[in-house]
């Protein structure tokens, strides 16, 4: 599904060089439901951002379905990102757009009929349990409520993949918990790959099938969840 090869990021700048990511090798199956988790610092954003090319490897290769996306632009490249949906920790909803406005969005971008947009987004409305906030205001929202129209939206285009880059880090432990079983249910439901950047090991343990442990732009142990968490435990 997902195989990175020798991923390698430097950042340039007048105060020298800085090495965000040291050939990061990493095999994502398609249905995972895998986690990097790493301190502050450790690469592990730079890395979901390189995965949508958000920021250009310095070196390395990703492959997503065989093909190396790396040396894509233009239409080929817009066409890749449309599978490639992307929450973050900070929602970043258009606050001047209710939820049915945010969630039609990319839908509008991609050049959808208005009218097939819309069921789209009944459709998804429907799946995160905001029927009844589709006239909503983001500013009226709670954080998960939020959360939830941000998976909805990051959904409307059908991506084969959903990135999450600290997704529940601004929420609470309950609503935590909530917006992890959905995103279960839509791994399940949909067959949806998702990759999870986190610092909470728990977040990884409530979810995530496999896991890699980043360490100073390094991937320093990686394998099935369980066989990690015995690791860190007999540690």
């Amino acid at each position: 599904m997902i195989k990175i090869q020798n991923l390698t990021k430097i950042y340039h700048s007048d105060h020298g060089d800085f090495l965000a990511l040291d050939h990061v090798n990493l095999d994502i199956k398609k249905g995972d439901i895998y986690g990097v988790i790493g301190l502050s610092g450790a690469g592990k954003s730079t890395l979901v951002r390189c995965i949508n090319l958000l920021e250009k490897p310095t070196a390395g290769n990703i492959l997503i379905d065989g093909e190396d996306i790396t040396l894509m632009n233009g239409p080929e490249l817009r066409k890749t990102r449309q599978s490639l949906g992307m929450i973050f920790q900070d929602f970043n909803l258009l606050m001047q757009k209710n939820v049915f406005q945010n969630i039609k969005f990319p839908l509008e971008i991609a050049g959808f009929d208005s009218k097939a947009a819309d069921a789209r987004v009944q459709e998804l409305l429907k799946l995160v349990g905001l029927e009844d906030k589709a006239n909503s205001y983001p500013a009226k929202l709670s954080g998960g409520q939020k959360q939830r129209v941000a998976i909805a939206r990051a959904l409307a285009n059908q991506p084969k993949v959903l990135l999450c880059d600290e997704a529940t880090s601004a929420l609470d432990p309950v609503t935590t918990l909530s917006i992890l079983e959905l995103l279960k249910s839509i791994n399940i439901r949909l067959g949806v790959t998702i990759i999870i950047i986190t610092h909470e090991m728990k977040v990884v343990e409530a979810i995530c099938n496999r896991v890699a442990v980043i360490e100073s732009a390094k991937i320093v142990k990686d394998g099935l969840t369980a066989d990690l968490i015995n690791h860190f435990e007999g540690e």
